[in-house]
């Protein structure tokens, strides 16, 4: 979820997976063009026009600068780990006001296969 500069809209996502401009005074939210179902809302713009979206992958994140008036969308960061064994989705991202400079992490499960010969 993401709370505009104004302090007047939250992003978020909705029960159709598909993220919506909700009113916090109140009142029903509004579609954003140019967004999907699996779009995560992360952050908005200094200035509230626009709105950084994330799309997770299975391995990587593809992060996107989305204008809001318009539905124009922006390719800004895919956000992947050097190696990507055992690399689960995650939208823990970070990312400052500006868009200068961003924070993620990722979960990584790695399991080891014994193989026992012999055993009786």
């Amino acid at each position: 979820m993401a709370i505009s500069p104004d302090g007047e809209f939250a992003a978020a996502v909705g029960p159709d997976n598909v993220p919506r401009l909700y009113p916090t005074s109140g009142g029903a939210p509004a579609a954003i063009p140019g967004v999907g179902p699996g779009d995560f809302p992360l952050r908005f713009s200094t200035d509230g026009r626009s709105l950084f979206l994330a799309h997770l992958q299975p391995t990587f994140a593809v992060v996107d600068r989305l204008e809001i008036s318009s539905g124009h969308r922006q390719a800004w960061k895919e956000l992947r780990a050097s190696d990507a064994a055992g690399l689960s989705p995650s939208a823990a991202i970070q990312i400052t006001p500006d868009g200068r400079y961003y924070a993620y992490t990722y979960h990584r499960r790695l399991d080891d296969l014994l193989l026992i010969d012999g055993l009786r």
